[in-house]
Parts: C-alpha cells; sequence; structure tokens
C-alpha cells in the first residue's frame, strides 16, 4: 500500500470587475492558480520522491496559470438584438508531480524523471440573438481558439542524482503539439476505359521529424 508524505500548497485568487453602461455591460475575468508540491518515501512499489535540480523530497516549482477574460453584453435599445463577445487568454507553466520525481535504484542513487510544460492560448467569440417575434428568435456564435502546447521531459535512464550529483546523460525531448499534414493528390480519372488500382498515402511529420505513413488502396471504374 502506498505510504510516505506530501505536501502541497494552493493560491487561487479571482477577481471579477463589472462596468454597467447603457444597454451593456463590460466584464472583466482574471484568475490565478499557483500550486506547490512535493512528496517522499512513496511506495508503489519501489520508492519515489520529488525531485527538480537539487535534493531528495525537494518542492518542485510551482505551476503557475494565468488566465484572463474581457466580455461585453447588452441589448439594443429595441430589445430586438441581444449580443455578446469577448476575447480569453492563457499562460500555464507545470510540473507535473507525477513525471517529476527520483525512482531509487539503492540507497543514494536514483534515476531521475523532469518534465516541464508550457502552454498558453488566445480564443475570441462572439454571438447574436434576434428576437423575431415575442416567441420566436434566432441565434448565432463564432469561437476561435488558437493553443499552443510544448513539452519538455526526459525518459527512463535519462538523468540520474548519484550521491547527491545531479548527471543529465541524455538531452531532454521537446514535443510541440503542432503537427503540419501534407497531402498531395496526382490523379486524373477523365479517360479510363478500364478499372485501376490507386494508393493514397498520407505522411503526418512533427516538429522533431518523426513521420508517420498510412497507406489507402482501393480501385477507380470507368
Amino acid at each position: 500500500m502506498p505510504c510516505g508524505f506530501t505536501r502541497c500548497g494552493l493560491v487561487c485568487p479571482i477577481r471579477t470587475f463589472s462596468y454597467y453602461g447603457s444597454g451593456s455591460t463590460l466584464t472583466s475575468i482574471s484568475a490565478l492558480q499557483r500550486i506547490g508540491f512535493s512528496f517522499k518515501d512513496i511506495d508503489f512499489p519501489g520508492y519515489y520522491h520529488s525531485f527538480y535540480e537539487k535534493a531528495i523530497g525537494e518542492a518542485l516549482p510551482p505551476q503557475n496559470v494565468v488566465s484572463q477574460e474581457l466580455r461585453i453584453n447588452g441589448t439594443t435599445a429595441n430589445q430586438k438584438l441581444r449580443y455578446t463577445a469577448g476575447a480569453f487568454y492563457f499562460s500555464q507553466v507545470g510540473y507535473e508531480p507525477s513525471t517529476n520525481l527520483a525512482f531509487e535504484l539503492a540507497p543514494g542513487a536514483y534515476s531521475i524523471f523532469r518534465n516541464k510544460s508550457d502552454n498558453n492560448g488566445v480564443a475570441v467569440f462572439g454571438e447574436l440573438t434576434y428576437n423575431i417575434t415575442d416567441k420566436w428568435s434566432a441565434t448565432g456564435g463564432l469561437r476561435y481558439d488558437n493553443e499552443n502546447r510544448e513539452s519538455t521531459f526526459n525518459g527512463f535512464g535519462d538523468a540520474s542524482f548519484v550521491g547527491g550529483v545531479f548527471t543529465q546523460i541524455k538531452q531532454d525531448t521537446t514535443v510541440h503539439d503542432k503537427t503540419e499534414y501534407d497531402f498531395d493528390e496526382h490523379f486524373t480519372p477523365s479517360g479510363l476505359t478500364s478499372e485501376i488500382p490507386v494508393t493514397l498515402t498520407i505522411t503526418v511529420e512533427d516538429h522533431n521529424d518523426n513521420a508517420t505513413t498510412k497507406m489507402v488502396k482501393f480501385k477507380i471504374k470507368p
């Protein structure tokens, strides 16, 4: 059964301000989340301890999440049209406890796992509602999101902490969420006189040049 101890600190203030104008309201919502975490002698199985740079069981760098939303909503003077529009932003730097740890190989010798995430994003949105009659209305809305996510980590055995000395054996890996898709088609179906086989090849490649290729085979009939 897991044993050991953990410590966690949490700060999460939220501030909301609103300005009420003639027929409209402007609202600002600001939030900050800050989480600190440490643990030691967790048996699950083997012994795990929090670690990032200097000491077994040390507090991990805090996860910081900042978000800001600005929104306006209102109604026209004739009450025919209601509207909402706004923008949102967030930024997150995180250190996941389950992947920032030291695994005890022997007394004073540990294999180190580290993982840092760096994420941010923006969004804009809007919605309109038109009152056609007292009983019927039409509503339409749009939202656009753009997010960037990045994770920097090391694998098993890529770093060690032995005798109080941290050693980076292999450089950390950084992975981005953005993936580019290239689709090329070279086929002209006109003038066919007989059935022909076609192979469609799709290759997906990320920012680390890791490629995955899938092939789909089918036949075209005249």
